[in-house]
């Protein structure tokens, strides 16, 4: 055998080395026959190839045999060692990044040499508030609760017996995102005898929030709830308003931060088809065409005075064939599903139908 001497190897680092023999009939055989290789590393019975990733530091003897091809085979052996060191444990985080009060925080410790695996623990100091360590995977984490600088030490310890330990003083900076209204200014149109709600709506500073109006004042039977930011009641008339909320933070002081809104009252509008002439017996056809001021609200539609044998669907279709001769005064109605409502009124003349008929005295003739 040619090999007689093993490089040393370390643990949880990935370890190779071939043993060499001449002579003999190739191809050869390796084992092990006395003793064993140190925990983590196999022999190639095939190649002589020791390799794998050696789990603990430690020096281990044991005795290898090689066979060769010849019937009967020839073999040798050789007693061989290889030293299994430990790498210094050392942590290999400088620093951790900032976090932001009230929006979750992920980062992660990290750590080499020694064995695996490792645990994590906080000795000295504390994580923000909000903020925990997960002992076995050394993740900080967590949804941080108030502003300010934590400074702690963290350590780590490895799997040896006895266990080999770190640490390393460290800090997490917790910043506060500037307090800001979010609701547009133009909130949903109001139906006077209808109930309203909406939700105001804040981000950054520190939850909980605290809303208020500070300038003019929200529509008859109408309320701001200070604790949600949310306007609701039933208003007892249509009008709107022009008001100024603010909201606080829970910081000490509290910050602030305030917006104009204007709240109007939902109108529907129908536009006037103009005043309309048809011959009585004639079919008609109209569309009436109106608008609402609420986004996303259906129309239906009635009529009053219509002329006799006219009639109008919900979709604000007038049709049919007028019957009766005269003058009608029609009111056209669009209701949307808050119950605002809209009208216009037009003059509607049917006239007597045209007969062709004979003058006296003519010839039988038509004129």
């Amino acid at each position: 055998m040619k090999t007689t001497a093993l490089p040393p190897a370390t643990a949880g680092v990935s370890y190779s080395a071939k043993l060499a023999a001449s002579g003999g009939i190739a191809p050869y055989t390796w084992s092990v026959k006395k003793g064993a290789l140190p925990a983590g590393l196999t022999l190639v019975p095939a190649t002589g190839l020791i390799a794998g990733i050696p789990a603990a530091g430690s020096t281990a003897s044991f005795t290898v045999k090689v066979s060769d091809s010849e019937s009967p085979s020839a073999s040798a052996s050789a007693t061989l060692s290889i030293t299994v060191t430990t790498a210094p444990l050392m942590i290999n985080t400088p620093s951790l990044p900032a976090a932001t009060a009230g929006v979750s925080y992920s980062a992660k410790l990290a750590a080499a040499g020694g064995i695996k695996p490792y645990t994590w623990s906080v000795t000295n100091g504390a994580l923000p508030a909000g903020l925990s360590l997960d002992p076995a995977t050394g993740a900080i984490s967590g949804k941080p609760t108030a502003p300010g600088t934590a400074i702690f030490r963290v350590n780590v310890s490895d799997a040896e017996k006895p266990s080999v330990s770190a640490s390393q003083g460290l800090n997490i900076t917790v910043t506060v995102a500037p307090l800001a209204i979010t609701t547009v200014s133009v909130l949903p149109g109001l139906t006077s005898g209808m109930p309203y709600s909406v939700k105001l709506a804040a981000d950054g500073g520190l939850t909980p929030y605290t809303w208020s109006i500070t300038q003019g004042s929200l529509p008859a039977g109408l309320k701001l709830h200070a604790a949600t930011g949310v306007i609701s009641g039933t208003p007892t008339s249509g009008s709107g308003s022009t008001f100024t909320a603010e909201v606080s933070d829970a910081q000490n002081p509290p910050a602030t931060a305030s917006a104009t809104f204007s709240l109007s009252a939902n109108t529907v509008t129908v536009s006037s088809p103009g005043d309309q002439t048809t011959i009585a017996g004639t079919a008609v056809s109209l569309q009436i065409a109106a608008g609402d001021s609420a986004a996303g609200q259906a129309l239906t539609y009635s009529a009053t005075g219509l002329p006799a044998g006219l009639s109008i669907s919900s979709s604000g279709l007038i049709s049919g064939t007028s019957t009766t001769p005269g003058p009608y005064n029609v009111k056209v109605t669009a209701t949307d599903g808050t119950g605002a409502s809209g009208s216009a009124t037009f003059t509607w003349t049917v006239s007597p139908p045209i007969v062709i008929g004979l003058a006296a005295g003519g010839s039988g003739r038509p004129r």
